[in-house]
């Protein structure tokens, strides 16, 4: 084990630093988790992404035959077969029900909000299925390798020798024929591309692949978002996250100034811009850290 004690790091991890020090402190550092956390969303995120990637295996590239024999069918089973009713348990329910949009909303039980969530999702594939011959030739959304998994070290791009002090493990949805990065998100509103840009997390997949061949071409990130709770056809927004070499360097360093932070144990919270709702608060409830003196 390295002075950092943690063993890699992810775009995840290093997103949540960001945010908030002291929430990286209990979920990554120390390895905790909330008792009774809520997985609906993340639960539903990788049932979309499971469907999506039977979607795109049934695409024929070797042949032309393109979406000709695809099924949307196959891509509903996938997607139910991710999605199941015991996902919501009432525990999870009633949490929801204490929210705006739960206080909001109609349902009665946890079977109500799962089947609404069904439909929803079934709807946001269909709309997928509806446009991706149209995201081809005007996105260029195009998956040639699928679910790629990497594990790096990171390279210093101005002298192409320094290293970072820990390897960086990320998974990759897919990346195209073109050499850039394809990932698939769910949300409930659309991505701001200036926000999402300034973000460290879609660095990482760029530098990751830029790394990967050779340091010779910076790939673009593309961002395709499935959005949630629309009353329209079109549920699709693509966002592009063109990067270039300054880019790069400075992604390297600024991965190197937070692990800098993390081995000298910087894991207070920040004082400004800190959301009132942070993880790291529930943390500090269950733990009683304000008893501890």
């Amino acid at each position: 084990m390295n002075d950092l004690e943690i063993e890699k790091i992810s775009p995840s991890s290093l997103d949540l630093y960001e945010r908030c020090p002291k929430a990286f402190y209990y979920r990554v550092f120390l390895g905790l988790q909330l008792p009774e956390e809520d997985r609906r969303h993340l639960d539903f995120g990788i049932a979309i992404h499971s469907a999506l990637e039977t979607l795109y295996i049934q695409y024929d590239d070797n042949f032309g035959g393109a979406w000709e024999n695809a099924d949307f069918k196959k891509v509903e089973k996938t997607f139910l077969s991710h999605w199941k009713p015991h996902i919501i348990t009432e525990s999870e329910f009633e949490r929801f029900k204490l929210t705006k949009k739960g206080r909001e909303s109609n349902f009665v039980n946890a079977l109500g909000l799962y089947n609404y969530m069904k439909k929803d999702g079934l709807d946001m594939l269909k709309s997928y299925w509806n446009h991706k011959e149209w995201l081809l030739p005007e996105h260029l959304v195009h998956i040639k390798e699928e679910e790629k998994y990497m594990k790096l070290e990171l390279v210093n791009p101005d002298n192409k020798e320094e290293k970072l002090l820990i390897p960086m493990s990320l998974r990759i949805d897919g990346v195209s024929k073109e050499g850039n990065i394809i990932e698939f998100k769910t949300s409930g509103a659309k991505y701001s591309e200036k926000e999402a840009k300034q973000k460290i997390q879609g660095q990482c997949y760029s530098f990751a692949q830029y790394q990967e061949t050779g340091l010779k071409k910076v790939p673009k990130v593309k961002y395709v978002v499935l959005l949630k709770d629309r009353r329209t056809d079109n549920r699709i927004q693509v966002v592009n996250l063109e990067y270039d070499e300054f880019d790069m360097a400075v992604f390297y360093h600024r991965v190197d100034a937070i692990l800098k932070r993390i081995r000298n144990r910087e894991f207070s919270k920040s004082k400004i811009g800190h959301l009132p709702y942070c993880e790291c608060l529930k943390f500090d409830e269950l733990l009683n850290v304000d008893k501890i003196k």
